[in-house]
């Protein structure tokens, strides 16, 4: 599989200061990059916990949940695209628990 977008990922962990969220990173850079899924249910059945709900849209939780890494794929072309990778706030305000209780 093509794995374009790398950079962001290569950008995380320059500006990353956490050991081990760089190393979750790099572990899921280099999976990515080596891959060779013959489709998306092969690519699912290596990534269970990942988020598929979106697709083309895939979402990886990293260290713990606290790194978001972004992509978008298109099996029929052998092409993942890395969109974003980013620390993810694990910690909620109160107004964000207020609206979601209030969604419900």
């Amino acid at each position: 599989m093509r794995v374009c977008g790398q950079d962001e990922i290569q950008q995380f962990i320059a500006n990353c200061d956490h050991a081990a969220a760089c190393e979750d990173a790099r572990a899921l850079l280099y999976e990515l990059t080596n891959g060779d899924w013959a489709n998306l249910e092969a690519f699912q059945d290596d990534y269970p916990l990942a988020d598929f709900n979106e697709l083309p849209k895939v979402r990886f939780l990293l260290a713990d949940s606290t790194i978001l890494v972004e992509c978008i794929t298109c099996f029929d072309r052998g092409i993942l695209l890395v969109v974003g990778c980013q620390r993810r706030d694990t910690h909620r305000s109160d107004n964000q628990n207020r609206t979601d209780r209030e969604a419900a």
